[in-house]
């Protein structure tokens, strides 16, 4: 199913683990603290407000959560995962959920306060609409495009301001074929798109400069480097030219000044000998040696 691919946001586990996990990736100067939340309802004061045959229920169980936050400079959206108390609100039409659903979680020095961090839509009981993930502060951190618990059409990840697109995600009708697109995090520009079929990498992939100029291109075939990987200048002009085999790199088939001279690419070659690479002015600045397509020095 589609809607496995983007497990690692919308997974609502139950079991439960002791540890927090926070992706802040290489975000310079990162700071988060942690903060506290309800876990368990000790007291029994949490109670399920109505069955679930039909109409509004509320109900609260503990669960192993992901959701969303920022950083401490609330400048970086962060993952995080733990075990806390979920109220979900929602309502039931012939014991089918239908309509919108609501996830909170409760502060843990504070329980009256409470924060939304998941919204979605259901129809006879499974994902049909849009459905949000939020921050804590409350901006829209995620969306996804469901239909019958499939996800169509396209997905968003955004940035700590809530607008700007991070990542998306477009999905065909074909399962297991989409785009997925990452953007910067401050400006908003393009900055990879990738093509996939049967849920792998597949197809063209290419890297942008800000000014939107392709900077790299390559090709895949099920998640291996096949064809040849072309490098340009931020102008447009043709850097270098590395072809590839079933994932290995092959053959050194190019390297160029920005005028087009060209430049001696290497003696790679079927898979052996050394690949040169070279800084705009043409100088080298690294030399890889491979032996049958891998990487030894």
């Amino acid at each position: 199913m589609r809607k496995l691919l983007l497990a690692l946001f919308l997974c609502l586990c139950i079991n439960l683990i002791n540890s927090q996990v926070i992706n802040s990736e290489d975000i310079p100067d990162f700071k988060y603290t942690k903060k506290s939340y309800l876990v368990y309802d000790i007291d029994g004061k949490y109670q399920t407000t109505a069955s679930r045959d039909s109409g509004l229920t509320r109900n609260y169980e503990t669960m192993d959560m992901d959701f969303f936050d920022l950083d401490d400079r609330k400048t970086s959206l962060v993952r995080i995962q733990q075990p806390v108390l979920v109220c979900i609100e929602g309502y039931y039409i012939d014991k089918l959920k239908s309509g919108t659903f609501v996830y909170s979680i409760l502060d843990s020095l504070n329980p009256q306060k409470r924060f939304k961090i998941w919204e979605q839509s259901f129809r006879k009981g499974k994902l049909n609409g849009m459905s949000k993930a939020y921050t804590i502060q409350g901006k829209v951190a995620a969306e996804y495009n469901y239909q019958d618990d499939s996800l169509v059409g396209k997905s968003k990840l955004y940035g700590a301001d809530g607008h700007t697109i991070i990542e998306e995600i477009s999905y065909d009708l074909e399962r297991g074929k989409y785009v997925k697109r990452t953007y910067n995090d401050t400006s908003g520009k393009l900055m990879r798109e990738e093509n996939y079929s049967n849920y792998t990498l597949n197809g063209i992939s290419r890297d942008f400069y800000a000014n939107g100029q392709v900077e790299m291109e390559e090709f895949y075939i099920d998640d291996k480097l096949n064809g040849t990987r072309r490098h340009f200048y931020p102008s447009g002009a043709r850097w270098t030219e590395v072809e590839y085999r079933n994932g290995k790199t092959w053959t050194a088939l190019g390297a160029y000044l920005e005028n087009g001279r060209p430049l001696f690419p290497g003696s790679l070659s079927n898979g052996t000998g050394v690949l040169h690479i070279y800084d705009r002015y043409g100088v080298v600045q690294e030399s890889y040696m491979f032996m049958k397509g891998e990487f030894i020095k």
